[in-house]
């Protein structure tokens, strides 16, 4: 996730927005992601929640 948002912010992108699962969102929280709300989808006929989340981009020293 490091190199890719430096990877983002080299071609100038300043925030990321991301859907994520349950799996994925705490996780996410954790590396400084904020929840825009969840949400539901349908995939193959299940109904999944998925979580909204973005991320304002500042460089990092690795």
């Amino acid at each position: 996730l490091i190199h890719a948002e430096r990877i983002l912010l080299e071609h100038g992108v300043s925030q990321v927005e991301i859907e994520a699962s349950l799996v994925l969102y705490e996780r996410l929280l954790r590396r400084g992601f904020d929840n825009l709300g969840e949400q539901w989808v349908e995939r193959s006929g299940e109904m999944l929640q998925r979580y909204r989340l973005v991320k304002q981009l500042s460089a990092v020293e690795t």
